[in-house]
């Protein structure tokens, strides 16, 4: 018999989520694994920590993060729940995945989870809701009796990894285009925003901010991130 980590009971936990990381939990998979209707992977992606510590501080992204985390961990419960066994794990800085026995209602799935995420942040903080990217991946099989069964698994989750970078790309894609028709027909505005002396209040300067009226791109930390993504920014 080939010894394999699935019979290990180790708990090597996330320093920023206390999160288990995936290695350490393939003693939980078991019984996942042996679902006879098969397994979910679900690989979530979560892009924006780059653009929440420069536009807003280290600590709005401490708190984006575990706010993540404990929306997560509820909906993680929530699949336990129905499906008896659910798994989560942080794989990286923003990537987390759910592994679960499968179920009809699996294409539903993302979508909930993408929506009610972006519900979670705004009701606690709106304005970094605005700029919250959620790209979420799903793959789906039955484990293959020849495959060594942790192997088979990473190449599940690649899977569902893939799918994630997909649904990425297909949404940056889309708001380019929207940039593109904005810039084609002129749809911006330019502002102009006193800077002022605090002693005497007196106006020294003026800074001028660009928006845009489409409504998708009216949020200026979006706009200029799909810019920059776009490689648009210098028009």
């Amino acid at each position: 018999v080939t010894p394999s980590s699935l019979d290990e009971p180790r708990r090597l936990l996330d320093a920023g989520t206390g999160l288990p990381s995936l290695t350490s939990l393939f003693s939980d998979l078991r019984p996942i694994l042996e679902d006879p209707n098969g397994v979910t992977a679900l690989y979530v992606h979560l892009p924006a920590s780059a653009i929440i510590e420069e536009r807003f501080g280290w600590e709005t992204l401490e708190a984006y993060r575990g706010l993540n985390a404990n929306y997560l961990t509820k909906f993680a419960q929530d699949m336990r729940r129905e499906r008896n066994h659910c798994v989560l794990a942080r794989l990286y800085a923003d990537d987390f995945v759910l592994l679960a026995p499968q179920r009809e209602t699996d294409p539903l799935v993302p979508t909930q989870l993408a929506d009610g995420m972006t519900r979670h942040l705004a009701a606690v903080d709106e304005e970094t809701a605005t700029v919250l990217q959620i790209y979420v991946g799903m793959a789906r099989n039955r484990p293959f009796p020849k495959i060594h069964p942790e192997r088979w698994l990473y190449r599940l989750i690649q899977v569902a990894q893939t799918e994630a970078t997909d649904v990425g790309r297909q949404r940056i894609a889309a708001h380019v285009r929207l940039l593109d028709r904005a810039v084609a027909n002129e749809q911006f505005v330019m502002l102009y925003q006193p800077i002022s002396w605090l002693a005497d209040h007196s106006i020294f300067a003026h800074e001028a901010l660009v928006r845009c009226s489409v409504k998708e791109l009216r949020n200026p930390h979006l706009l200029f991130n799909i810019a920059e993504q776009g490689d648009r920014i210098r028009q």
